[in-house]
């Protein structure tokens, strides 16, 4: 595959059509979804690992946002 700019790519989607463009940022979406579910469920297991609970965790961002 040839190297292309960040900018050719945008010029390639600006020419696509609007249902083509629609089904790329579904797909785009539902990757970094897919993503932000398994970096959340890689941490959850970590804190999980180390101790913490989703209660104990909710607890701490409660008393950071409105004190003790």
């Amino acid at each position: 595959m040839s190297q292309l700019t960040v900018d050719q790519v945008f010029e390639l989607i600006e020419r696509m059509p609007e249902e083509d463009r629609l089904a790329l940022e579904k797909r785009l979406s539902q990757r970094l979804e897919a993503e932000w579910n398994e970096a959340v469920a890689e941490n959850r297991r970590l804190a999980q690992d180390c101790g913490f609970t989703d209660e104990t965790i909710e607890q701490a961002i409660h008393r950071r946002r409105y004190g003790k």
